[in-house]
């Protein structure tokens, strides 16, 4: 028997349940980011790593084994497969350490840029057309950046900027990846994410692991468990509703990074984090409007020539 899957996901539009999924994904990855931020100071990101990974990689083996739905390890873009399990694996401890090395709240702000350079990165890779709006955007984007790192207010270093950057850069990568990935299902993506990202860190792990203690090991799993359960919830989002109307509840990442900061490390971020975070995410709100504005009228395009 073959098994065929045209398409990720079937879109059912129940957008409160979207929206649900959508706040309760973003919240746990910022908790996710926020223990390894905490663990970072016993343990090597490399080791976080590998336990968010293998935390990860059980339940979803487990899954595939019991519902006997072997086909979810087949794949029909292998390199394109490896390619976004290897970038992703990096981008994961990129994260990590960009977090581990700048607040939370500026490193938010920061990861928020890999929206601004998907298009970007179309436009110089794929050779798609970014129109005036988009360009314009982007550009207000960046200035918003300057705003956080130029000004008088934030606490980070050149080196956590450049290490948030490029992180943003290889989430920008990723999205981009899975626009050649769309007849693979998630289950198989993400499943080859977390084993490749476990295979890659495990075998460094006798360089870097310790010993965690009982409260660090509770934690090293957590990042696994918030991590996983991030994942399905944000998939099963996109599947409700649009993601023109998902995207923008990862906004939402920066209360819980601004709450954590205050609370845990006693860190009140200054205005210009918060005038540079509206530009960015002002900026954010335009290019997706656009993208949307874009694939619809794409698809009325598509329904003329078909005689709809």
């Amino acid at each position: 028997m073959s098994y065929e899957i045209k398409t990720p996901y079937v879109h059912i539009d129940i957008p409160l349940r979207a929206i649900g999924l959508a706040l309760i994904s973003y919240f746990l990855l910022t908790l996710m980011n926020m223990i390894a931020k905490l663990l970072v100071e016993d343990h090597h990101i490399i080791e976080i790593a590998f336990y968010r990974n293998v935390v990860s990689v059980l339940p979803l083996l487990g899954y595939i084994l019991v519902t006997r739905q072997h086909h979810l390890f087949k794949t029909k873009k292998p390199k394109a497969l490896a390619a976004r399990a290897i970038i992703g694996t990096i981008s994961l401890m990129m994260t990590f350490w960009a977090f581990a090395l700048l607040p939370m709240a500026e490193t938010t702000v920061l990861l928020f840029t890999a929206s601004l350079i998907i298009p970007a990165l179309g436009y110089f890779v794929l050779q798609e057309r970014v129109g005036i709006h988009r360009w314009s955007a982007i550009i207000i984007g960046f200035f918003g950046v300057l705003a956080i790192v130029g000004l008088k207010g934030f606490s980070g270093t050149w080196l956590g900027i450049g290490v948030a950057i490029t992180a943003a850069l290889m989430h920008a990568s990723l999205a981009l990846l899975l626009r050649f990935m769309k007849t693979e299902s998630p289950i198989t993506i993400t499943f080859y994410f977390v084993l490749t990202g476990m295979v890659m860190t495990g075998v460094c792990m006798p360089f870097v692991a310790s010993v965690p203690s009982t409260f660090n090991l509770f934690l090293l799993i957590c990042t696994g468990i918030a991590g996983g359960i991030a994942q399905f919830c944000l998939t099963a989002a996109i599947k409700y509703a649009p993601i023109a109307l998902t995207a923008p509840i990862s906004y939402t990442g920066l209360v819980w990074a601004t709450g954590f900061d205050i609370v845990i490390w006693h860190v009140v971020p200054g205005w210009p984090v918060f005038a540079g975070a509206f530009i960015v995410i002002s900026a954010n709100l335009y290019v997706i409007y656009r993208e949307h504005k874009k694939n619809k009228r794409v698809t009325i395009d598509e329904n003329v020539m078909a005689g709809e």
